[in-house]
């Protein structure tokens, strides 16, 4: 297929090009985009625990601590 039989196939709909942007104005533009959370802005864990408070927030962070200490435990004993 041509370069021109693929534009004409992928034209409609397409986002127009965006000029490449460094990272630093990238980070302008991001910082612009701010919205005041709303009551339903919680992290979610994989298994669907919604962080909504300090309380399971810091039971999230304890269980991590545990498994990462478990994990480095295990790799130190294969060494």
């Amino acid at each position: 297929m041509g370069a021109s039989a693929r534009s004409r196939r992928y034209a409609a709909g397409m986002s127009p090009a965006r000029p490449a942007r460094s990272f630093d104005e990238w980070v302008a533009e991001a910082g612009k985009i701010t919205r005041e959370p709303t009551p339903d802005d919680v992290s979610i864990t994989l298994d669907g625990t919604r962080l909504d408070s300090k309380e399971k927030v810091l039971a999230f962070l304890a269980d991590l601590e545990v498994e990462r200490r478990a994990r480095t435990e295990e790799v130190d004993a294969r060494i």
